[in-house]
């Protein structure tokens, strides 16, 4: 028997894979922390938890961040992509991704990117998010300072690190939301 290692702790990884997953089937429900119906489940807290369950158990598959299965040296399974083509993790597919996602300031540049289109493009792709409290004004001048210098030079080390930068328009276009914003 095969045994499904889920998150035990909710999770943004948990939710990109059921957005995923509802995609295919809407009966799968999106979900950070969602009811598994698997005959053998075993959950772990945070992807280390799940990396180690995965590791450890014999004849199991799971979910976890790229850079886990990456600094593990796990085996990752290619998946099926909107343009019906089996497409393997690599930050190139997550660039490729990345592409078709709308990060517009309407939004916020909130941006779900679960099955995007894109013949090249992985499947489960999700951005991370940084938040500021509105009312924190100054302080947030010197995040999004931070944030500037980071992606101005920070590429390397966000592919270093097994994450794919963002788009250098989508870059400018957050520059421009900043200023809008009064925040930078």
């Amino acid at each position: 028997p095969i045994t499904v290692a889920v998150r035990a702790d909710k999770s943004g990884t948990t939710f990109n894979f059921t957005y995923f997953l509802n995609k295919l089937d809407e009966n799968i429900k999106v979900s950070k922390k969602p009811t598994w119906k698997a005959a053998k489940v075993v959950a772990g807290k945070s992807n280390s938890g799940v990396s180690a369950n995965i590791q450890q158990i014999k004849n199991s598959i799971g979910y976890i961040e790229y850079s886990f299965k990456e600094k593990l040296g796990l085996a990752a399974a290619q998946i099926e992509n909107k343009e019906g083509q089996y497409i393997n993790p690599t930050l190139k597919s997550f660039q490729d991704a990345a592409k078709y996602a709308s990060w517009t300031a309407d939004n916020d540049f909130y941006a779900v990117i679960g099955d995007p289109a894109g013949a090249t493009s992985y499947p489960i792709v999700a951005a991370t998010f940084i938040l500021l409290p509105e009312e924190k004004m100054e302080t947030n001048k010197q995040v999004t300072a931070f944030i500037d210098w980071a992606y101005t030079n920070g590429d390397k080390a966000a592919t270093d690190l097994g994450y794919v930068p963002l788009p250098t328009s989508t870059k400018d276009e957050i520059r421009k939301y900043w200023e809008a914003k009064k925040i930078k």
